[in-house]
């Protein structure tokens, strides 16, 4: 709906205005492992 290709240009959509998300190493690690799962 909104044209938005990427996580990251999401990250500067929400940024932009004014919603931050608190991210922990946890998620980081999650995103990575989902991320390689996918990638095969």
């Amino acid at each position: 709906m909104l044209g938005i290709q990427s996580r990251y240009e999401m990250d500067g959509f929400l940024k932009a205005h004014g919603v931050l998300m608190p991210i922990e190493f946890d998620d980081v690690i999650w995103d990575s492992e989902t991320a390689a799962h996918f990638a095969k």
